[in-house]
């Protein structure tokens, strides 16, 4: 079975650093810097996803509403599946001035570390607001056993 971690190797303070300050516990507070010292849109939040495992490959499934294909960087380097875009918020502006806003707005990205995985063989779909992508594993190479004749010299 292949190794599969949402935290990239050597990378996991940063990713426990991002796991606190994209909790939802943070959702009570206002959406702004102006009245949230803890509020940055330098921080990228998360989005919901699942990722299942068969005998050929992993398949991953994001929501994302409201995406299109164009808006979305997937990227896949040393093993870590990384899923990304920005939204933009066209509702409140100098004259919208927006009393309440629930909505997030801003960068969501996601990394996952999974290995085993031939990254010639990636493909990813988006239908009705669910990113779907498929993660072809490698053929494994089976081990050789072979006796090995010694020869004597003289």
């Amino acid at each position: 079975m292949a190794s599969i971690s949402k935290y990239k190797r050597g990378n996991l303070i940063n990713s426990l650093l991002d796991d606190l300050y994209t909790n939802p516990i943070f959702d009570m507070w206002p959406v702004d810097s102006k009245r949230n010292p803890y509020w940055t849109e330098d921080i990228p939040m998360k989005f919901a996803t699942d990722l299942i495992e068969n005998e050929k490959n992993y398949t991953m499934t994001a929501e994302i509403p409201g995406i299109e294909e164009k808006d979305l960087n997937i990227t896949f380097e040393d093993n870590v599946i990384s899923i990304g875009y920005e939204k933009s918020s066209k509702v409140c502006s100098d004259t919208n001035k927006c009393q309440w806003q629930e909505q997030r707005y801003g960068k969501y990205q996601r990394s996952f570390y999974i290995d085993n995985v031939d990254p010639n063989k990636i493909s990813a779909t988006i239908s009705k607001g669910i990113l779907t992508i498929t993660l072809e594993k490698k053929e494994k190479i089976l081990p050789v056993s072979k006796r090995i004749e010694v020869k004597s010299i003289e």
